[in-house]
C-alpha cells in the first residue's frame, strides 16, 4: 500500500514539473518578442510643428552618391515658416528642407562629395505668430544613418518605369556678362541607378520669353556635364530669368522641377556718337510686369514678362 502511494505521488511530481517546464517556456517566449528590437525614430515638436523620422532604413551615403531622407510632418499652424536642416556638430549644413501645413511628408537631398562628417543634428526652426505675439524656436535632436547592409548578389530586373521621371536638383553659375550655366549635381549615379539610360533637358526663360532648350543624352555615372547658354551679342538681357530641369527615360518626359529664378544686371553698353539720322523708328517697348507673391507673413516681388510666383507662393 504504502510502495503505491509512493507511486502516485512520484508521478503527481513530475507532472507538476512539466507543467512548470511548459509555463516558464512560454513567458521566455513572449518576453523575447516583447523586447525585439525596435525601429530606431526620432522625434522633433515645437510651436505646432511635429516632425518624425525612422533611422534604420535611412543609410549612409557612400562617397559620390546622393540619398532621400523621409521625414513625417504635421503643422497645425498656418501662420508659421517651418524649415527642417541636417547639421554637423560644428554647425555646418548638410541638407534641407521646407515643412508644408498640415499633415506629410518631407523628403531632403543629401550628397556625399568628399569629407563627410560622421556626426549629425536634426534642427527644427519654426517661426509663427501664437496669439498676438511673434515667436521663433529652434530645436535640435541627434542624427544617425544605419550602417549600410552588405548587398546581397541577386540578378539585375529589368527596369520597369512605373512613374514619371523626376530630374536631378541644380545649381546654376553666371559671369556676369555673357555666359550661363545650368549645373546638375556633379555625380549623377543615384539617378542613373533610378533611370538606366536616362537623359535630361533644360529650359531657359528669359525676361523677353524662352530663350531655348538645351537636352544631354549617353549619361554616365561619374561624370560632370552642364547646360551652357551663351549669347552672342555679348551681354544677356537684364531683367528676371528662370531655368529648369526635366528628365526623359524611354521616351516619356517628366515633370518640369521647380523654376529657379535669379536677376541679371548688365551695364549698359557705352554710347557711339552718329551722324543723326533723318528718321528714328522706334522699337517696341518691352513693358514687364511686376506681381507680389505671399507666403505666411513673406512677401517677395517678381518682375518679368509673363511674372509668376515661386512653388510655395500665392499671387496676393
Amino acid at each position: 500500500m504504502n510502495f503505491v502511494l509512493w507511486q502516485a505521488k512520484t508521478r503527481h511530481k513530475e507532472r507538476n514539473r512539466s507543467v512548470i517546464s511548459f509555463l516558464l517556456t512560454c513567458i521566455l517566449a513572449f518576453i523575447s518578442i516583447w523586447i525585439a528590437p525596435t525601429a530606431e525614430a526620432g522625434q522633433l515638436s515645437t510651436l505646432g510643428v511635429t516632425v518624425t523620422w525612422d533611422e534604420s532604413t535611412t543609410y549612409l551615403p557612400k562617397y559620390g552618391e546622393c540619398m532621400h531622407i523621409q521625414f513625417q510632418t504635421s503643422d497645425s499652424n498656418k501662420q508659421d515658416d517651418s524649415r527642417l536642416s541636417l547639421e554637423d556638430n560644428s554647425g555646418k549644413n548638410i541638407g534641407n528642407s521646407n515643412i508644408s501645413s498640415g499633415t506629410g511628408q518631407s523628403l531632403m537631398l543629401v550628397c556625399n562629395l568628399g569629407n563627410f562628417p560622421t556626426s549629425f543634428k536634426i534642427v527644427l526652426n519654426v517661426s509663427a505668430i501664437v496669439g498676438t505675439s511673434f515667436q521663433q524656436q529652434i530645436v535640435t535632436s541627434s542624427f544617425n544613418f544605419s550602417p549600410t547592409p552588405t548587398p546581397t548578389p541577386t540578378p539585375t530586373p529589368t527596369p520597369t518605369i512605373t512613374a514619371p521621371p523626376i530630374a536631378p536638383q541644380f545649381l546654376f553659375t553666371f559671369d556676369g556678362n555673357k555666359f550661363l550655366q545650368l549645373i546638375p549635381f556633379q555625380n549623377i549615379n543615384s539617378f542613373l541607378v533610378q533611370y538606366p539610360g536616362g537623359e535630361l533637358i533644360a529650359e531657359l526663360l528669359g525676361p523677353s520669353g524662352s530663350v531655348g532648350t538645351s537636352a544631354t543624352s549617353n549619361l554616365q555615372t561619374n561624370t560632370n556635364f552642364t547646360f551652357s547658354w551663351h549669347s552672342p551679342s555679348g551681354a544677356m538681357e537684364s531683367g528676371v530669368w528662370s531655368a529648369k530641369l526635366a528628365a526623359i527615360v524611354n521616351g516619356v518626359q517628366g515633370p518640369w522641377s521647380d523654376a529657379v529664378l535669379f536677376t541679371i544686371m548688365t551695364p549698359a553698353p557705352l554710347a557711339i556718337a552718329s551722324p543723326t539720322p533723318t528718321s528714328v523708328t522706334k522699337k517696341p517697348v518691352i513693358k514687364l510686369v511686376t506681381i507680389t507673391c505671399i507666403k505666411g507673413k513673406l512677401t517677395k516681388k517678381v518682375t518679368a514678362l509673363r511674372p509668376f510666383c515661386p512653388t510655395g507662393y500665392k499671387k496676393k
